[in-house]
């Protein structure tokens, strides 16, 4: 049975939906809990009005750090599986808040782990650790890589987000977590995940070595 004009142009219609949501347009859907949940909106929030920028990832490259395919890869892994209108609403509101690593200080401590994970596929991992290579480059951006080698350490259970404020009372921790994240603004909760980052830096390889690591791995790919 031939289709219909609808039937026909219903996948138009959805891929230009799928590509407005990507941008940010079409009726505000990036802002739209149906299509971005709360949390992440509250996270873009945080970033936004932060004076600089701290996390330490255990199996994912800092999602400010991503590439469009990493994110989009991701995603594509969240269960239950989302739409491809929130797909790319979450992809395209990750990519604009990346836009903050060209002004804000921001400091990642990746766990090997998330650097050997294959997101998407190799070549899609590679390019990932390309892009990391780039922006580590960059006066405001500090990149360390806490390697297998270092054995345990504190929060290895975690994935965190240290948003500095004007002062350190306002200060905020973002915990990931399932369902949506969790937000820490008491002082002795901020003293504890200021200190426990201190502990992984000091276990992390220095800049230079970090590079050259996330180098090696890439060219092993």
């Amino acid at each position: 049975m031939g289709e219909t004009g609808d039937e026909a142009e219903a996948p138009a219609g959805l891929g230009e939906r799928v590509e407005r949501a990507r941008l940010g347009e079409g009726g505000g859907a990036v802002g739209d809990p149906d299509f971005v949940p709360a949390g992440i909106l509250e996270i873009s929030e945080v970033e936004h009005y932060a004076s600089a920028l701290l996390t330490y990832q255990i199996c994912h490259v800092p999602g400010l750090m991503q590439t469009e395919e990493t994110a989009r890869a991701i995603f594509r892994e969240v269960y239950p599986p989302l739409r491809p209108l929130n797909v790319e609403a979450r992809v395209g509101n990750r990519m604009r808040r990346a836009e903050l690593l060209t002004r804000l200080e921001y400091e990642a401590i990746v766990h090997e782990a998330a650097l050997r994970m294959e997101f998407g596929g190799r070549e899609v991992a590679r390019e990932q650790l390309k892009r990391l290579l780039a922006l580590s480059e960059a006066p405001n951006v500090t990149l360390r890589v806490l390697e297998f080698t270092a054995g345990g350490f504190k929060g290895a259970g975690q994935a965190v987000l240290y948003a500095r404020g004007p002062v350190p009372r306002l200060d905020t921790v973002q915990l990931d977590s399932v369902g949506s994240p969790a937000f820490l603004t008491e002082m002795n909760q901020l003293e504890n995940y200021r200190n426990i980052i201190g502990m992984m830096r000091d276990r992390s390889l220095d800049p230079s070595a970090s590079r050259d690591a996330i180098s090696s791995i890439m060219n092993s790919l």
